[in-house]
């Protein structure tokens, strides 16, 4: 009987993606046949009842938390790379597995740092790589200005150390495939998709309620987007659906972010949705238990402009909600070729700004409520853009429950948590042979 010590990391545990990876992560391990000593680090954390009942050891320090992108002050950099420095000879040891996730990401530098230059020590190393700070110019601009800037570091070399105790766990071939063109070795590279872990037995459907406790109009669809409001989300491609086909949906979000930098864009929103009267139902999650919201909904929606994974593309299938919105061809390849059928999607939203035919995801924000704000007054702008994009038309039309099934069926084969924690495994057990 093999033992794995796992110290596992992310720099909070509110609710959202990583959060709900990390509990199937856990999850999924306590299925196997090893012996697990696990140990978690965050700066808070807020389920805890759920990690104390699996015999998970928690522990919340501040120093894991993101850090401050605008400090600027060489004297404090310094002494929080120092913070950081005290806290990994405080925590971890060598014959243990740091699984840290979205390391490399751009939350906190002087963990990238630090984590890099553990690996040259010997210590074991993985990277569980959700989301790439290059595909995020704030975050790499972070990255470059703390590692390169104040303490004169190849960034690269930081992010990619040639470490064989150093491995990266990634969630699509494309992401195997960036990290392969950085000059990383496949050996050092583990493909894990995300799972779905719900159990499709006991869902449960009342669109009747959803509709009385969201004040919903019960004629119309519900399509509900369940993430969290962050720019990359594309919020304002679902309020011009929302515009687009106003007689015929209610559109619901599940989250508020809770990243400082992203409330301000959600509020942004939020107040130009209000002012033009605009029907968007804001933090659902709040007011309804998620499962119901979603087994209840005529469709789960994205139209985010970059995701590492996105569970929204594979979860509501399970409860028997078809998916459809913006295809995303890192995501969206990987799906096809495990046979799904993803009828309802678009691979851009065709509008014609400033005389330019243009997808509307390229535009900024303000461009993009200009836009809206046009259509709100003018149906042959509505009507424009319907002809633009034919396929639009469609994607609101019910699914036929055959694909429903089908998918279903590919999920759990696919991205079942049994597989999930088999997956982990033989990861972790690279470290211990």
């Amino acid at each position: 009987m093999c033992k794995i010590k796992l110290d596992i990391i992310h720099y909070h545990l509110h609710p959202g993606g990583v959060t709900r990876i990390i509990e199937s992560q856990i999850k999924s391990i306590c299925l196997q046949s090893c012996t697990y000593d696990i140990r978690l680090y965050t700066s808070s954390c807020d389920n805890k009842e759920f990690y104390q009942q699996l015999n998970i050891k928690i522990i919340e320090d501040e120093i894991f938390a993101y850090a401050d992108f605008n400090e600027n002050n060489p004297e404090i950099i310094a002494q929080n790379y120092i913070e950081v420095e005290k806290a990994s000879k405080k925590y971890f040891e060598k014959d243990r597995i740091i699984h840290f996730h979205n390391l490399n990401l751009g939350k906190n530098p002087y963990w990238t740092m630090r984590m890099s230059l553990l690996a040259e020590k010997g210590y074991n190393i993985i990277n569980h790589t959700h989301d790439f700070a290059e595909d995020r110019t704030e975050n790499i601009s972070f990255l470059r200005r703390i590692i390169e800037g104040h303490f004169l570091k190849d960034l690269y070399k930081i992010m990619y150390p040639d470490s064989m105790n150093y491995h990266y766990l990634v969630l699509t071939n494309n992401a195997v495939s960036k990290l392969i063109k950085k000059g990383i070795k496949k050996s050092r590279i583990h493909l894990c998709p995300n799972p779905t872990e719900v159990n499709h037995k006991n869902i449960k459907t009342d669109k009747e309620f959803v509709c009385k406790t969201l004040q919903l109009d019960s004629e119309k669809k519900i399509i509900t987007y369940p993430v969290r409001v962050i720019r990359r989300k594309n919020i304002g491609e679902l309020i011009l659906l929302s515009v687009l086909f106003s007689d015929s949906i209610n559109c619901v979000v599940t989250l508020a972010p809770t990243n400082p930098i992203e409330k301000k864009y959600y509020k942004d929103w939020i107040q130009y949705t209000e002012k033009n009267n605009i029907n968007i139902n804001y933090e659902a999650s709040n007011k309804i238990d998620f499962t119901l919201l979603i087994s209840s909904s005529d469709f789960c929606i994205t139209t985010s402009k970059e995701e590492g994974f996105g569970m929204v593309y594979i979860e509501p299938w399970i409860m028997n909600t078809p998916v459809i919105g913006r295809s995303l061809k890192n995501i969206t390849d990987d799906l096809t070729k495990n046979t799904m059928i993803l009828n309802g999607f678009y691979n851009e939203i065709n509008v014609i700004s400033d005389k330019k035919l243009v997808d509307f995801s390229s535009l900024d924000e303000k461009e993009q409520q200009k836009l809206i704000t046009e259509l709100l007054f003018d149906d042959n702008k509505k009507d424009e853009i319907k002809s633009l994009n034919p396929l639009l038309e469609k994607i609101f039309e019910e699914q036929n429950i055959d694909i429903v099934n089908h998918n279903k069926k590919v999920i759990k084969k696919n991205y079942s948590i049994i597989s999930y924690g088999k997956r982990l495994k033989e990861t972790y057990k690279i470290f211990t042979r």
